[in-house]
């Protein structure tokens, strides 16, 4: 369990002022969610997956760019590089 000291110091560090009560209920508070981080960390034998893998992104492709690539406005339209199709 978190210290009462220690949340005063937080409150401190984040330039908020709190009450003993509120302390003490940001103690409580606090305390939970790093009892339910413990808890996560025992969580074994599950597969975890990366959302961030390169697979689910297109290859670049060198494309030598046209006037006719050019679109009302002056920009590049270009190919979709991500897509909600995972």
């Amino acid at each position: 369990m978190i210290s009462k000291k220690e949340v005063i110091n937080i409150a401190k560090l984040a330039r908020i002022k709190i009450t003993g009560e509120e302390a003490e209920e940001f103690q409580k508070e606090f305390s939970a969610i790093l009892d339910y981080f413990e808890v996560l960390k025992k969580i074994e034998g599950k597969e975890k997956k990366n959302n961030y893998s390169s697979d689910g992104f297109r290859k670049d492709e060198i494309e030598e760019f046209t006037d006719n690539t050019l679109e009302k406005g002056k920009y590049f339209k270009v190919k979709e590089i991500f897509s909600n199709d995972n």
